[in-house]
This record gives structure tokens, sequence and C-alpha cells, in this order.
């Protein structure tokens, strides 16, 4: 069963990181199955190892992700901002940084203003791929956090409309449907996510 199959893959991925302790690859992978497996804290280890071994956008990023989930909010803003020193056009890493923030005391108005920041790098790469139900999902979540309900419903109701059987689509559908109390609409969402396999134990982080 699913249950069955991760555990392989974990035991396979820490077989790999002894074998080749020096990649910041296996490690990393490593890192992507633990957190899938809702183990966000040794997820955080294999992340810091990659980053120690290969520093990165993504690997400052990953580890970033990993406390975000543990609930370790300072922590991830720390490593969201040295991934956007590497990557200051990344409207998802911007995004990340502004969810860490948002979670922090006294730090929303910053939070706000990083979302406006990640919701112009979003609407640039839209106009160049019209479209993209996951640039308009992103985006629907970030204007509902700076509190543009109009423009927050037009980009998720066009993501829904052409990515609905896309887990992430249906992960800031629920997520901005949480934000402005629709508790139907983000239930509906998360059972969609579950379908298309978010793992459960994440839902509890």
């Amino acid at each position: 069963d699913a249950r069955a199959r991760m555990q392989e893959a974990i035991a396979s991925h820490r077989r790999s990181v002894e074998l080749v302790p020096s990649s910041a690859f296996a490690w990393n992978n490593l890192g992507g199955v633990l957190q899938l497996n809702g183990e966000v804290i040794e997820a955080e280890r294999a992340f810091q190892h990659s980053l120690q071994l290969e520093p990165s956008k993504a690997a400052y990023s990953n580890v970033a992700t990993a406390q975000f989930l543990a609930g370790k909010f300072a922590d991830a803003v720390g490593n969201y901002e040295r991934a956007v020193e590497l990557g200051p056009h990344d409207q998802t890493v911007r995004g990340n940084l502004a969810d860490a923030l948002w979670h922090l005391p006294g730090r929303r108005e910053d939070a706000v203003a990083t979302y406006r920041i990640a919701i112009d790098l979003a609407e640039a790469e839209l106009a160049a791929t019209p479209g993209d139900p996951m640039l308009s999902a992103q985006l629907g979540y970030y204007y509902g956090r700076v509190g543009d309900p109009a423009q927050s419903k037009s980009h998720l109701d066009r993501a829904l409309g052409a990515g609905a059987s896309l887990l992430y689509v249906q992960y800031y559908s629920s997520v901005a449907a949480l934000d402005r109390g629709d508790r139907e609409v983000a239930l509906e969402a998360l059972a969609a996510m579950v379908r298309l396999g978010y793992p459960t134990k994440l839902l509890r982080s």
C-alpha cells in the first residue's frame, strides 16, 4: 500500500546518503520524502545537510519550508530571506517568506509588503505565460492576504476553471478560503488535495 511504498522510499534514500554522504542531491531527496511523510523535523535535518554541502536558493528554501511546517517561523524567515537574496525574482519564494512573516507577532505589515512584491513578480510572469492556472492560484491567494477580495476571487476562479486537477491550485484555493472564512469551499479544496495526493500528515502541520 501507499504507506509501505513510502517507507521503502525513505529506506532507499537513507541508503543513498549512507553510500554517498557527500551528495547534496541525495540528502535533498531524503529530505523530500521525509517531508512528504510528515517527518518535518527529520526532513529539516536532511535539508540542512544538503545546504551545508551545496548552498543554493533551493536549498535555503527547502530548509525554510521544513521549518515553516514545524512551526519554526522565525527560523523559516531567516532562510527564506537567504533564498530571496539568491533569487530575488522568484515570486514563490517571496510568497513563502511572506507566509512565514505572517505568522510572527508584529510582522503582518512586513508580510503584506512582501506579498505585494510577490504579486508584482507573479503578474509579470502571468503576462508572459497567460492562462497559467498555478500562477493564477498563487495570485488569488496573495491578493486575499493583501486585502483585495475582488482580484483574489477573479484569479482563483480562473485558476480553478483551468486547473482544478492540479494539487497546488487546490492548496491555494483552500488557504484563501480559510483566510476569508469560507469553511465549505476550504473543506472541498482540502478533500480535492487529498484525492490528488497531498500527504494527510502535512494537513496537521
